[in-house]
């Protein structure tokens, strides 16, 4: 069982700023005429803008209250793009943000749990039905179409794209007869912390095992090549959370997205 301390709860928020900036960084250099942004919020977090309508475009890794000079920086970076402000809160994070947040118009939507586990002494092995995916392409249309319930909008194909080509994620897949059936990706990220991320499941394959072949897969990996730890993010009470406990993920804390419309 992992002793959940505050150091380990903002170890994680850092990693995940860490990594989306290091995304955005790579989108920036790889597609300059979109005008991809990254900024630092002052020591407390990142903003990110990937474009109009984006799912990467929020503010994460903040590390403690806001006052309004900070918060009037969030939402005026996005303003500015013509874009909603989303800002991501960990559990942790004392004060009356929220209630201030709420006052100034913005609306809870949707929350997530931020999952950590120790991959010291397990019996992690690599499993042989996944396959690193080199076609970059291909695993973004899988990834974009599931994740889109069928329809691979614009934002989610080129998020898709960014991460399955980013030379620091490993994206891996499952197929059968030759067709994708299910997609992953594994971060390597700093202070020997390794990402899970980005899981999807054709519906039609879904209960046969395949997203927890795809954890246990990745923890292997992330072992093998340095992690001490691998983090993960799941919606409460999903299928996608108890794949995640049975391989030994623990709730560490949880975040919730809060947003300012146009």
């Amino acid at each position: 069982m992992m002793i959940a301390g505050l150091d380990l709860c903002r170890r994680i928020e850092r990693s995940e700023a860490h990594a989306l900036r290091r995304l955005l960084e790579f989108g920036r250099e790889r597609f300059p005429e979109l005008h991809i942004t990254v900024t630092e919020l002052d020591g407390v977090g990142i903003a990110g803008y990937a474009g109009q309508d984006s799912p990467f475009n929020q503010a994460v890794g903040i590390q403690r209250d806001l006052d309004e000079r900070e918060i009037d920086e969030i939402v005026g970076f996005y303003r500015s793009r013509s874009s909603a402000t989303a800002i991501v809160l960990a559990s942790f994070v004392e004060g009356d943000l929220r209630e201030r947040l709420l006052m100034r118009g913005f609306e809870q939507a949707g929350s997530e749990h931020a999952l950590v586990v120790d991959l010291a002494g397990r019996p992690l092995s690599f499993d042989p039905r996944v396959e690193v995916c080199v076609n970059s392409d291909e695993w973004a249309d899988h990834s974009a179409i599931t994740f889109g319930a069928g329809y691979a909008a614009e934002p989610l194909r080129f998020i898709s794209g960014l991460m399955a080509s980013d030379p620091s994620v490993t994206a891996l897949a499952i197929r059968e007869y030759g067709q994708i059936l299910s997609t992953a990706c594994l971060g390597k990220e700093r202070d020997g912390i390794a990402s899970l991320f980005a899981d999807a499941t054709s519906p039609w394959a879904r209960g046969r095992g395949f997203q927890s072949a795809l954890i246990a897969d990745r923890m292997a990996r992330a072992r093998s090549a340095g992690a001490t730890l691998a983090r993960a993010t799941a919606n409460p009470s999903t299928s996608s959370e108890r794949n995640y406990r049975k391989n030994g993920f623990e709730v560490l804390y949880s975040r919730t997205a809060w947003i300012l419309r146009k």
